[in-house]
């Protein structure tokens, strides 16, 4: 997935306009190139990976919890 993708992506899973995607895919990416121009940049980097991963997992199983839930309050 290429940047534009990824911000048309982003753009139709949030329901905010592309402009402002781009803005703050632009923002992520100005941000973690900043961390690695600072010493140990290198595991500062994985620790960022790490925490958006961590993240993305959690929102999966909060939202696989809330479909459950549903599907039993049916």
């Amino acid at each position: 997935m290429n940047h534009t993708e990824l911000t048309a992506r982003v753009s139709q899973l949030s329901g905010l306009s592309a402009e402002t995607c781009q803005k703050v895919l632009d923002a992520f990416e100005q941000a973690i190139s900043e961390s690695f121009s600072e010493k140990n940049w290198k595991t500062k980097a994985l620790v960022h990976v790490s925490r958006m991963l961590n993240s993305i997992r959690e929102r999966q199983e909060n939202r696989a919890q809330k479909r459950e839930k549903d599907q039993h309050e049916k």
